[in-house]
């Protein structure tokens, strides 16, 4: 009786993994075994890193347009007027 348990949770265990690892990929259009890719995890921290950077550039360029409005803005600027 212990090892027909133990054979339906083997079975269950290959199905789960084919399920997971095959038929998942293969409906979502993704490379097949997504478990043995460690190129997705660096791609999606490269990813992260290049939206961090770009981030910090922005804000940057926000400072110095804030600067240089409040610089406008103060009496005896160039603003012009």
């Amino acid at each position: 009786m212990f090892l027909r348990v133990i054979e339906y949770a083997f079975i269950a265990l290959v199905i789960i993994i084919v399920i997971m690892q095959v038929i998942v990929p293969l409906a979502r259009g993704t490379l097949l075994f997504p478990f043995f890719r460690r190129e997705r995890q660096l791609e999606q921290e490269l990813q992260r890193l290049k939206q961090e950077a770009i981030e910090a550039d922005l804000e940057r360029k926000i400072e110095v347009e804030r600067k240089n409005a409040e610089e406008g803005r103060k009496p005896g600027g160039a603003s012009g007027s």
